[in-house]
């Protein structure tokens, strides 16, 4: 039994519907562009809030001092962020590269055992 479609009665087909793996899914590629546009919005907009606050807590403070002590506050917890963002982004690479080990050191040393049976082979047969 097909089952019928709401809007005609035609029967439904599932092979239509349904994509191969095969096929190619740009949807992927835009979603991750959204997501790169968002997460650079949001920085923009942290920028701009952490500048605000500056401006304002230094407009506050009772003397030039405590401004000045609170501008280097402020760029010490900007620079401890951004290094914290890069240790993060170091760490991601680093766990790609070991896992490129696991693959690269295996096909490797079986290439190399590919080449010294052809190599045996072929002065075995001259």
């Amino acid at each position: 039994v097909v089952p019928k479609e709401e809007n005609g009665g035609a029967p439904r087909r599932g092979h239509d519907s349904a994509k191969a793996p095969w096929d190619d899914d740009s949807g992927d590629d835009e979603d991750r562009k959204a997501e790169e546009k968002e997460a650079s919005k949001k920085q923009r907009t942290e920028a701009k809030t952490m500048v605000a606050m500056v401006d304002f807590l230094a407009g506050e403070a009772a003397s030039d001092k405590q401004a000045e002590a609170l501008r280097k506050l402020i760029d010490l917890l900007t620079r401890k962020k951004s290094l914290a963002g890069r240790v993060a982004r170091d760490i991601q690479f680093q766990a790609l590269m070991e896992i490129w080990l696991y693959i690269h050191v295996p096909l490797t040393l079986g290439l190399i055992a590919a080449l010294t049976a052809h190599i045996v082979s072929v002065l075995f047969y001259w």
